[in-house]
């Protein structure tokens, strides 16, 4: 894993029905296994139906009590979610998104890493672009940090 610091904060966003939850949890259990401490929590609106979604995952090599505020590594599935925390983000945060996602008039922060994948165009690919947007993102992430997937078998 990318673990040039003590703690790891990643942040993954979307509308509600994509995936968030799912996302982050596989991504909390590959960096368990991998012998990191996690703590991870969902967010979302008291809505029936709709709105935004974002799970944070904490990842240290220490005991994790609480989150943390600021975000070290965000994951948009959307581009709400780049409106909604671009201004959480570290100094030099990374931040994976669609490149096909407007990204005009948001402001990134300065010496901050942008990450643009063809996300909707490899969910596509791989056969349904709304099923997969999350798993995609989520491969991007893991290569990212340099997780070992093989440790999910």
């Amino acid at each position: 894993m990318l673990m040039n610091q003590d703690i790891l904060s990643i942040k993954i966003g979307g509308a509600a029905g994509q995936g968030i939850k799912s996302a982050g949890l596989m991504f909390a259990k590959v960096a368990s296994r991998s012998g990191f401490n996690t703590f991870d929590y969902t967010e979302y609106p008291s809505l029936i139906r709709g709105g935004h979604n974002s799970m944070q995952i904490v990842i240290s090599k220490e005991e994790i009590a609480t989150p943390i505020k600021n975000v070290d590594l965000l994951v948009a599935l959307n581009r709400e979610t780049l409106k909604k925390y671009l201004n959480c983000l570290e100094k030099d945060a990374g931040v994976i998104f669609d490149e096909a996602t407007n990204t005009d008039s948001l402001e990134f922060k300065a010496g901050g890493n942008k990450f643009p994948i063809p996300l909707s165009k490899l969910a596509e690919e791989a056969g349904n672009k709304e099923l997969f947007l999350n798993t995609v993102a989520l491969g991007g992430l893991t290569a990212l940090v340099n997780a070992d997937l093989t440790i999910l078998k």
